[in-house]
């Protein structure tokens, strides 16, 4: 950029660059008003030594790093218990982890280069105002880096309550399970979540499993970066502009900051799980039983009707459903059928989600 505004001002014909693929020329003419005509004279293309300095490399650099560290103990404790030995498993984990992204030095903020007076009419200054840069289209930033550790503690057991040395009729197996996880985030906090199991085979061809369980997924670097990033916008928005009434809106250029939230606190979630659809689907398939779930979104049916009388909540709920509304009854029939019919002979063991795409979201 700083080359084209000089190629662009300068009164030298051997350096002054050409923005038009002709030449003109001024034509006398009988007017008062206006003695010359501006009229095209030939084409005209620029030389290259000169088009070809007005080119420079730009080099961004983006990089992420990460390093880890753990260590982990497993083992099997009293070796007698009902269905078996217990299983323990704990460990300890460090991450540290950091990301940059560095741009050259001249295309940063106002670069010294080529400062702007705060004159409009100075030909220095032409293309340019207080927000330059050195390369067209380009946006300025200035560079980025965040770097975070991660701390972290897990342990977790399994417990054979009924197993090959005390099998009774109505069960083969049961075990029980129980883990936890506790983060420590440094730029975040400490998070601590559970998870608890039962594996249930009352028979060889049933497998029941169920699990409850709290996770969470802290953000990342990018998200909690506070360092503003600018952009230039090379276009108005009408539609914009019709709402707010605000000239900016409508005009040719705007800046646009972004940034990320340095209290921003990690996204949190329950689960809770039940395993028989692809036990069975594993056991009866080779039989060709197939065997598949519906699991529905929000429905308007009697169970929700004591959710559905607090408009906040309903409000929120619907906000999360990109079909934008309740699921009705009906709209379970067609996964049914299709699950029922011919069409899905080669479908077994899936949990379809009839929920207007809120797992999804």
């Amino acid at each position: 950029m700083r080359g084209l505004r000089a190629a662009l001002t300068t009164s030298d014909p051997a350096k002054a660059f050409n923005p038009f693929s002709y030449t003109f020329r001024l034509v006398p003419q009988a007017s008062t008003t206006n003695p010359y005509l501006l009229v095209v004279d030939r084409p005209y293309r620029n030389p290259e030594a000169l088009t070809n300095s007005l080119y420079d490399d730009f080099v961004r650099e983006g990089r992420t790093q990460l390093a880890s560290w753990d260590l982990r103990v497993n083992g099997s404790v009293f070796e007698r218990f009902w269905g078996g030995p217990i299983g323990l498993a704990a460990g300890a984990e460090m991450r540290w982890e950091d990301y940059k992204d560095w741009r050259p030095p001249y295309a940063g903020l106002n670069p010294a280069s080529a400062p702007y007076n705060g004159n409009a009419s100075d030909p220095t200054n032409l293309f340019f105002g207080p927000n330059e840069n050195d390369f067209i289209a380009l946006s300025p930033n200035v560079n980025l880096y965040a770097s975070r550790t991660v701390v972290s503690v897990f342990a977790e057991s399994l417990v054979p309550l009924i197993g090959r040395a005390n099998r009774r009729p109505w069960a083969r197996s049961m075990e029980f399970s129980a883990a936890g996880r506790v983060e420590h985030f440094s730029r975040t906090g400490t998070n601590a979540k559970p998870k608890f199991g039962l594996n249930y085979r009352p028979n060889e061809w049933i497998f029941l499993r169920s699990s409850v369980a709290g996770s969470y997924r802290a953000p990342n670097l990018v998200q909690t970066n506070i360092t503003p990033l600018r952009r230039q916008i090379g276009a108005g928005d009408p539609y914009r502009a019709e709402v707010t009434g605000l000239p900016t809106d409508s005009s040719a250029q705007r800046t646009v900051f972004r940034q990320g939230n340095e209290k921003l606190q990690p996204e949190q979630a329950k689960t809770a799980l039940a395993g028989l659809t692809r036990g069975l689907s594993n056991e009866l398939l080779p039989m060709g039983i197939t065997v598949n779930a519906i699991a529905p979104g929000f429905i308007e049916t009697d169970i929700t009707q004591a959710v559905r009388k607090d408009s906040e909540r309903v409000n929120w709920i619907t906000g999360r459903i990109p079909k934008g509304r309740w699921g009705q009854p009906a709209d379970l029939a067609g996964a049914a059928l299709f699950l029922s019919a011919p069409a899905s002979d080669y479908v077994s063991g899936v949990v379809l989600a009839v929920d207007g795409g809120f797992l999804a979201n």
